[in-house]
């Protein structure tokens, strides 16, 4: 009999064929016979990419990138820390004490146990959403917070969908040294004394400087402190399409359309070093090559018509490069909206996930390790390639016929209003060991062991 096994791995979930059992002697699933079996690898594509969010005196603004975000529901989850009791998620530690979430553009507060879904819808928060990008916006007033305080916030669509990513920390939004919608946060003249943007914080910083830098009134203001080179230039990506430009090999998918260069302005004609000029523009230097200041403002105009709504941006001076080399560069509106780059900000990255199964002729085995299993773990078994069963849009070539959830073995017994109905049948044996943490961003790292007996099903 041919067997296909499922693994739900936080919503997760991949199909492989059960090989039989070929070792040599009894296959009992201990550890030590797992390293000759021929694991199943695979990297999970988290669909969320970014998550940005900064609150100035009056509101919280979150930013999520990522892929088909009008298909889905993202849930935003918030710890205000305004109450000991809150909803309790596993994904980002036990130590947040969630509060509200916001879904669909509604805002809800907490009122359950810290385990029961009740939540009471209270308000509405501005939302704004296309496939790539979502915005949201929710005045302080609407968490109950007067004077601004440190948010935790984090974003959920499944359970490999999720950021922070699984065992990572929420995201920590600290209230803005300055108001965040501000058309100008300060009055600048340009005369290489940063006395007037003492404020304001970085955008990038390295070893050896420090680059400044918002746009209002038409106008990008723009410092380095640290140490100068004979040629210093800060490179624009101001259409936003990497494959335009010059191709620099200092910020990855940079494409740079402009070049700000000891106070002119340089328009790219090629992907190599081509430039043309276009313009001089305010600008003024002070201080000595390992001490030095660049101060300088951009007419927004000068750079299209209209002028762009959001650039990227980085600054390169001999070997000081901000943001530092391989990093991504700067990314900031121009037009006053909010969404700017000294927003608090989590990233994705893959996660890989192995799963070993093997099959006697009295039990089937799985072996399976990656971040963020728990017994609670879901797997699917496919018994029969004829049989109907139940299916689900990842696996359009699949009838599933029973899982294993929780430890329990349930059956596939039918619909029930369109939700599949499981009848529980037996236990399985199912282990959790070997906690340890593999590179930093991977969270929790764990190995999981079943064994179910085939003659039940």
């Amino acid at each position: 009999m041919r067997i296909k096994l499922t693994a739900v791995l936080l919503c997760f979930m991949f199909i492989v064929n059960l090989p039989a059992a070929s070792l040599a002697g009894r296959f009992s699933g201990q550890l030590e016979q797992w390293d000759q079996v021929l694991p199943d690898t695979v990297t999970v594509q988290n669909q969320l990419t970014a998550l940005r969010a900064l609150q100035d005196d009056e509101t919280l603004y979150i930013f999520i990138e990522g892929d088909g975000l009008d298909k889905v529901t993202p849930v935003v989850y918030l710890d205000t820390g305004s109450t000991p009791f809150g909803y309790i998620l596993p994904y980002w530690g036990e130590q947040n004490l969630i509060d509200y979430k916001i879904a669909d553009g509604s805002l809800y507060c907490y009122d359950g146990n810290g385990f029961s879904e009740d939540w009471i819808e209270i308000g509405r928060a501005e939302v704004e959403v296309n496939s790539t990008a979502m915005k949201i916006q929710i005045p302080l007033t609407a968490l109950n917070i007067s004077v601004p305080r440190p948010v935790k916030t984090a974003a959920f669509v499944s359970g490999d969908s999720l950021l922070p990513e699984y065992g990572q920390a929420m995201l920590l939004v600290e209230p803005s040294l300055r108001s965040a919608g501000a058309a100008r946060p300060v009055e600048i003249a340009v005369d290489g004394d940063l006395s007037d943007w003492e404020t304001l914080e970085p955008l990038a910083v390295s070893r050896n400087a420090s680059l400044y830098g918002f746009a209002a009134d038409s106008t990008l203001y723009l410092a380095v402190k640290g140490r100068l080179s004979e040629w210093n230039d800060i490179l624009l990506n101001t259409d936003g399409n990497k494959a335009t430009g010059h191709q620099s090999w200092i910020w990855p998918d940079m494409g740079a359309d402009y070049l700000l260069e000891n106070g002119t302005l340089f328009r790219s004609t090629g992907a190599g070093w081509e430039w043309e000029a276009v313009a001089q523009i305010a600008y003024a230097e002070a201080g000595g090559t390992q001490d030095g200041v660049l101060e300088m403002a951009l007419p927004l105009t000068l750079l299209g018509d209209p002028p762009p709504a959001a650039l990227s941006l980085g600054f390169a001076g001999g070997d000081v490069y901000l943001p530092n080399q391989g990093e991504p560069a700067v990314e900031m509106r121009t037009d006053g909206e909010p969404w700017a780059a000294d927003m608090a900000q989590e990233r994705a990255a893959g996660q890989s996930y192995k799963l070993m199964t093997i099959r006697d002729q009295y039990k089937i085995y799985t072996f399976t390790s990656g971040p963020g299993l728990t017994t609670r773990s879901t797997y699917y078994l496919s018994t029969s390639a004829s049989q109907p069963g139940w299916t689900h849009p990842a696996w359009a070539d699949a009838q599933i016929h029973y899982r294993v959830r929780t430890g329990v073995l349930e059956k596939f017994s039918g619909q029930s209003n369109g939700a599949a109905v499981w009848e529980p049948i037996g236990l399985v044996h199912t282990e959790l060991y070997g906690r340890c943490f593999d590179v930093p961003r991977s969270g929790p790292f764990g190995h999981l062991r079943t064994g179910q007996l085939k003659d039940r099903l």
